[in-house]
């Protein structure tokens, strides 16, 4: 008879998987909402126990390929403490199709348990059912899952929960039982003794009357003038509507019935909250300037209401660009301990809370002449980070750059970051020099011209004749 121990080093070899310690999950009890699409939030609620002989302080769980391209967010709690644990992605499994990551646990002695809380955010996660309807059409989409936990360790006992926006279902999955619906949540399980890596998908199809926003792209740029003291941001937009396609022709006087009683699931405006002493906003698209905006510049914060020239109905998307400028007092410090240094806090970023962002980009340009440039704090994972050079008017040596990108966007990445570079007080003078330079060159090279005999013949020649 083959120890607990021994089978569990057999299944890990045979994914390709190096598994430390040896876990059962004792309870396992998951919370999957769907009461707004964009974000499909996923809690989970984790007793494990050491089942080992040796004390064990990394954990593993696995993601499907499918969920983890989608995964936004995790974060991992103890229950009794709430302290928050780091996360390592690991080694991906071709077999199987898993993204592991390991979780680093407090110190667990054998047979010791501990609570864990999990908590993910998914992206596009669903699909339009039907994927093209009628204006007057309602929309519902169709959810599917596994039910039970992706986990290389058994589990004693196992529930799975999905949380419906309402009452209303269209369908769902009756298998594996026990089912049970209970107004806008279904519940599947109890399930006992659940062996490792097990899988069984349930769907749901539901309606869903709010509109489903992405931002397919969004490209931020911050600019640092020393010279003009200001900061200028730029934000360039690409929205898509990922609820149901609009079948037919589009009718102006529906939309207006629509819009009069809030109902269809389009978008007719955003709303931007932007920092306090913001100033010379501006709103344009791939035609040109758009004058259906509104903006408010407030002490402590500003407002920005834009308009796009048409709705947003399924399928469709917008391409926009705004900015504005704030002074640079605001967002730059000099270091204490050399006086030509400067700290550069920004937010990665601050505009729309409610639509995430699918490919993400900051670039921030520091004043020409520029050097030791490197990124101090960036709090989030998953991101890349380049370094250039850009030229802009009447640059000499050019604005030292920082690029950053990042994939499925939430507010939660909402962090500050913090660029710290040298800036000589010489370099204040690149630009005044660089034109006056420019003029003399221009002067003397008149001055030349202007002095250079143009006959074609000699003077003598000209004289005889």
């Amino acid at each position: 008879m083959f120890s607990k121990a021994a089978i569990f080093l057999f299944v890990s070899s045979i994914f390709g998987q190096i598994l430390a310690g040896d876990y059962i999950n004792v309870n396992v009890a998951r919370t999957i909402h769907l009461t707004e699409l964009q974000k499909i939030r996923e809690n989970i609620g984790i007793v494990i126990q050491n089942t080992g002989e040796k004390p064990a302080n990394k954990y593993y769980f696995a993601l499907d390929e499918k969920k983890n391209a989608s995964l936004a967010y995790v974060a991992v709690q103890t229950k009794a403490d709430k302290q928050t644990l780091s996360i390592a992605r690991e080694s991906f499994d071709k077999k199987k199709k898993l993204q592991y990551y390991s979780v680093n646990l407090p110190s667990l002695r054998p047979e010791g348990k501990i609570v864990l809380i999990f908590k993910l955010i998914f992206l596009r996660g669903f699909e339009a059912y039907p994927a093209a309807i009628s204006q007057t059409q309602s929309a519902a989409f169709l959810f599917s899952d596994n039910v039970y936990f992706s986990s290389p360790y058994p589990t004693t006992s196992l529930k799975t929960n999905i949380k419906l926006s309402s009452n209303n279902v269209l369908e769902y999955s009756q298998e594996p039982s026990p089912v049970q619906k209970d107004k806008d949540v279904i519940s599947y399980g109890p399930f006992s003794d659940v062996p490792a890596f097990s899988y069984s998908e349930v769907k749901v199809h539901f309606p869903y009357t709010k509109t489903v926003l992405y931002a397919r792209t969004m490209v931020r740029e911050l600019e640092v003038s020393h010279w003009g003291n200001n900061l200028a941001v730029e934000e360039n937009y690409d929205v898509a509507n990922h609820g149901p396609e609009l079948q037919g022709s589009f009718s102006r006087q529906i939309h207006f019935a629509l819009e009069k009683y809030s109902s269809g699931a389009f978008v007719n405006s955003f709303e931007f909250e932007l920092p306090g002493k913001a100033s010379d906003a501006y709103f344009r698209d791939e035609i040109g300037n758009v004058s259906t905006s509104n903006f408010r510049s407030g002490m402590i914060q500003s407002h920005l209401k834009i308009e796009p020239r048409f709705p947003i109905y399924g399928g469709w998307h917008y391409n926009w660009n705004h900015g504005y400028n704030l002074p640079l007092s605001s967002s730059l410090s000099i270091l204490a301990s050399d006086p030509q240094k400067y700290i550069l806090r920004v937010p990665l970023l601050n505009s729309l809370p409610s639509v995430p962002i699918l490919n993400f980009t900051l670039k921030v340009a520091l004043p020409d002449g520029a050097k030791d440039v490197k990124v101090t704090s960036l709090p989030i994972d998953g991101y890349t980070l380049e370094n250039g050079i850009h030229f802009t008017y009447l640059d000499t040596v050019g604005r030292p750059t920082v690029t950053i990108h990042k994939e499925n966007v939430i507010k939660q990445h909402w962090v500050d970051i913090e660029i710290e570079y040298t800036y000589e007080p010489f370099n204040l003078l690149l630009k005044p020099l660089g034109v006056f330079c420019a003029f003399m060159a221009c002067f003397v090279s008149s001055m030349i011209v202007s002095r250079l005999n143009m006959h074609l013949g000699s003077k003598k020649f000209a004289k005889q004749k």
